[in-house]
């Protein structure tokens, strides 16, 4: 595992890099950084996986403006042209998934094979279902980007450190005998991540609030696996991977029943077997 900063057109961003093979690209949700992947890319060494800190978030540089989807996307498309890199496979999580979907529209020559994951939610295309569906915490904040100037804002204060209690308190809330399991390193990464993206959730969430991902989808030609994080939780809003599969030209999906965290951090050998099957299978 190496670490290290691209020099791009809009700044310095900072990623983990390791393996050998095949570009993959790893793009994190926000408030998180390139750390919440360190479990599974040792378990990708067929590919040399890239996992960047997006604009604004874990040691990158914020992208200045008002920056749209596209202009996440092609932060990352400048982040594989300072690494040399001319195609690779992406997979997003959540943000992520938004700015794998655009980079596939857009720059379709960059992009050899899509997997876009996420929570049930985080998959809805159609716009104003997506937006009642996205967690309140969120809507909170968007709403206090708006309407505060951020340097100032006590409210969007009181939420970042409501989240951070509720993160590093969090083995208060298991069985004693179970508090040992829990990495702390883990906890530590979460509550660094995200006080450094509070420069970067609000230009990131009001980008999001504006962008159709349906219409988006409709238009992308790479191969494309959509992995739905299925929970009791969100059953209510209904399974969205056999949605996104008659939506887009040439996409097949895959339904795990866990949120993202335990995903990513106890069972990263599942997600690296799913992509790596979907990656190595054969075009038809």
């Amino acid at each position: 595992m190496k670490r290290g900063l691209a020099d791009t057109p809009q700044g310095q961003l900072h990623y983990h890099t390791a393996g050998d093979g095949p570009a993959l690209i790893l793009l994190h949700p926000t408030n998180l950084s390139s750390r919440f992947f360190l479990k599974v890319m040792p378990l990708l060494p067929a590919f040399r996986t890239y996992a960047p800190d997006l604009p604004g978030f874990g040691y990158s540089d914020p992208i200045q403006g008002k920056p749209d989807i596209q202009t996440y996307a092609q932060a990352v498309i400048e982040f594989m042209d300072a690494m040399r890199i001319p195609k690779a496979h992406v997979f997003g999580l959540h943000a992520g998934n938004k700015i794998g979907a655009v980079m596939a529209r857009y720059w379709p020559d960059r992009v050899e094979r899509l997997i876009l994951a996420g929570m049930t939610h985080s998959l809805i295309s159609d716009q104003s279902k997506r937006l009642a569906s996205i967690p309140d915490y969120a809507h909170k904040l968007h709403e206090t980007q708006k309407a505060f100037d951020p340097s100032l804002n006590l409210r969007e204060w009181a939420i970042i450190f409501s989240n951070l209690s509720k993160i590093w308190w969090r083995p208060k809330t298991i069985n004693k005998n179970e508090i040992a399991d829990i990495d702390l390193r883990i906890l530590q990464d979460e509550v660094v991540d995200l006080l450094h993206g509070r420069q970067g959730y609000g230009a990131f969430y009001r980008a999001s609030w504006a962008f159709d991902i349906g219409e988006t989808l409709a238009q992308v030609q790479a191969r494309t696996l959509v992995m739905e994080l299925a929970t009791p939780r969100e059953a209510r809003l209904g399974r969205q991977a056999p949605v996104l599969e008659k939506l887009m030209p040439d996409c097949r999906s895959v339904t795990v029943e866990m949120n993202d965290s335990d995903l990513l951090y106890h069972h990263p050998d599942l997600l690296a077997r799913h992509i790596s099957e979907f990656l190595s299978q054969r075009q038809a």
